[in-house]
């Protein structure tokens, strides 16, 4: 009976490692594009591209948009009630 469980639990086991290793990248990343970003803070594409707008925090590099999370993160926080 262990032996039949045992894969099941070594899967179980990568895969939580896996999920904590991904979140701590989330955490570490200086920049996101918008599609990432907007799912990061759990917005619509066209809001997030709103508030990083007004935010000032978008970073253009040729064709490519960067969000500055840290100025994201601040600018997010005058709005605490």
């Amino acid at each position: 009976m262990l032996f039949e469980m045992l894969p099941f639990t070594v899967w179980r086991r990568e895969q939580e490692e896996m999920a904590s290793k991904k979140s701590k990248d989330d955490e570490e990343k200086k920049f996101v594009r918008y599609k990432e970003g907007a799912k990061m803070y759990g917005m619509s594409l066209r809001k997030f591209q709103d508030v990083v707008k007004d935010a000032d925090a978008l970073y253009k590099v040729g064709k490519m948009a960067l969000v500055k999370v840290s100025v994201m993160d601040e600018y997010l926080e005058t709005f605490k009630i």
